[in-house]
Parts: C-alpha cells; sequence; structure tokens
C-alpha cells in the first residue's frame, strides 16, 4: 500500500547504496573463492554447491537480474 513514487524512490536509492558497495569493494575481495557457499540455492543463475563462488560473480548475478526485472517494466530498455 506504498506510494508508487515513493516506492520507485526507495528502489533506486537502494540499489544506488548496492551499486556504491559493489564499485568500493576491492578487486581481491570480489574474486576471492569461497569453497563453501549458497549460490546454488539464492542466486539468480546458479553455482552448484561443489564449486567454489565469488562475491564478484554474485554482484554481477545481482545486476543481471536487476536487469530482466527492469525489461520486465520498460520492455525497451
Amino acid at each position: 500500500e506504498m506510494d508508487w513514487h515513493d516506492l520507485l524512490t526507495l528502489w533506486k536509492g537502494l540499489n544506488l547504496l548496492i551499486a556504491r558497495v559493489m564499485t568500493n569493494t576491492p578487486s581481491t575481495v570480489k574474486q576471492y573463492p569461497h569453497e563453501v557457499h549458497n549460490l546454488d540455492r539464492i542466486a539468480w543463475h546458479r553455482i552448484p554447491a561443489e564449486q567454489p563462488a565469488t562475491l564478484g560473480y554474485f554482484m554481477e548475478d545481482y545486476i543481471g537480474h536487476l536487469e530482466h526485472h527492469v525489461r520486465q517494466i520498460l520492455p525497451g530498455f
């Protein structure tokens, strides 16, 4: 029951914050392989549990998922 404009403002603000965190995350942190992860369950494009995953992959996966939804709302995007 939230006003549409307020919802969009919130969504934009949250995603700008996420983008800022992504931009300021060091490459060494983004590319560090994690043997134990849950991207086999929560990622948009999942990684098998037995395959190492990186934060960088999860960040890129989030962007792809976000763009997918934007294209659903704005087909010409």
